[in-house]
């Protein structure tokens, strides 16, 4: 059994003592600090949150300029290529009528050219088929 004399009150006393000493100087200044962690804990999650939100609407900001900027180049590659042809179509179309007049020019060379060979032959097979009848014959003709 326990006896209430003296040394319980001295006991008390020095429980209550020790107490409010290791509250005035542990435990208030552990809690302050406990406290400031918190707010500073609070304090970094609120912005990683805010900064977490930007980088969310800056992100679907980039994505929505990506597909213009897509829509774009390919628009401009259309509008490239299309021309690209037209140009092509004519330079096609130029170097065919170049072909075609340097054909022809040729034909009428090759029909110049074959025309005065067959004057030409003519009158050398002239003079060769007289030689030859002068030969034959034994007389000049």
């Amino acid at each position: 059994m326990v006896e209430v004399n003296f040394t319980f009150w001295i006991q008390a006393v020095n429980f209550i003592i020790i107490l409010l000493f290791l509250n005035y100087f542990i435990f208030k200044p552990i809690l302050a600090r406990l406290d400031e962690r918190e707010a500073v804990f609070k304090k970094m999650k609120d912005e990683a949150d805010r900064l977490s939100r930007e980088g969310t609407e800056k992100l679907a900001q980039f994505e929505k300029e990506m597909v213009k900027m897509r829509h774009d180049t390919a628009a401009i590659i259309g509008d490239a290529r299309r021309d690209a042809m037209q140009s092509l179509g004519k330079t096609v179309e130029e170097s065919k009528a170049t072909f075609r007049q340097r054909v022809e020019s040729a034909r009428e060379q090759i029909a110049r050219e074959s025309a005065a060979a067959g004057a030409a032959l003519r009158g050398e097979v002239e003079g060769l088929a007289r030689a030859m009848a002068e030969k034959i014959l034994g007389r000049k003709m």
